[in-house]
């Protein structure tokens, strides 16, 4: 008996070892008899030097932009449509750098015209402008008027001997023909707009002139209202008190 049950022992070893590796689970501990582990096949080793080659190479972080035709277009334009424009006047005035003549300031100016007047040694006629003479008359109502002498006064009462700023010729002697500021009033352009001088023909107060002359200032208009100077009154005589 004790041979046959040493027999029948080794047959069910053997039996559940074929059993095994026919199905290679293995009982988890503490698991029921329904839930089982399945063994993982073992991978096959491969070389460190081909899992290295294999490995994708890191990519740098860029951030690409969608272009498509229908966003990005480039214009087409034709050389008949470009025109060319002239820079505005204060880019040409830097373009063209400092003015070389600087301002003279003249003290003490005296109106010998409407458009003209004297400092020291050097007579100044303003620019763009034609002045009045001092002898010349103008008509208004029928009536003539010395308008030149007028316009000669108003010239000296807004001038009230103030320094005038001027960009004179290198020779500046005798008469010369300047542009001139007070402040930042232009002389030149005031004259014009009273009325108290022509403008160039074609210069730049033009427009200005035609306006005096719309308004009927200065020199386009009647004389100016003077008020008169009442006549001298003889006073009476006092007799002197006599010394008896």
């Amino acid at each position: 008996m004790r041979p046959l049950a040493i027999g029948v022992g080794l047959a069910g070893l053997v039996g559940a070892t074929a059993i095994f590796l026919a199905h290679p689970t293995v009982p988890t501990p503490g698991a029921s008899a329904n839930e089982t582990v399945t063994a993982a096949p073992e991978a096959p080793a491969e070389p460190a030097a081909s899992a290295t080659a294999q490995a994708p190479k890191a990519q740098p972080n860029i951030q690409v932009r969608p272009a498509s035709p229908d966003l990005i277009t480039i214009p087409v334009l034709s050389p008949q449509e470009l025109e060319r424009i002239e820079p505005p006047k204060e880019v040409q005035v830097a373009q063209a750098g400092p003015s070389e003549q600087k301002p003279t300031l003249l003290h003490r100016p005296v109106a010998t015209s409407s458009g003209e007047f004297t400092s020291k040694d050097i007579t100044v006629r303003l620019a763009g402008i034609v002045p009045v003479g001092p002898d010349e008359e103008c008509e208004a109502d029928g009536r003539k008027w010395p308008c030149g002498i007028h316009a000669r006064t108003a010239f000296r009462n807004w001038l009230r001997g103030r320094a005038l700023s001027c960009v004179l010729p290198a020779e500046s002697s005798g008469t010369v023909v300047a542009g001139c500021q007070l402040g930042k009033q232009n002389p030149a352009e005031w004259l014009v707009a009273q009325g108290w001088a022509h403008a160039e023909a074609g210069g730049p107060y033009a427009e200005l002139e035609e306006e005096a002359k719309k308004q009927k200032r200065g020199i386009f208009g009647p004389a100016p209202f003077v008020p008169a100077v009442p006549a001298a009154t003889s006073l009476p005589e006092v007799s002197q008190p006599s010394g008896d």
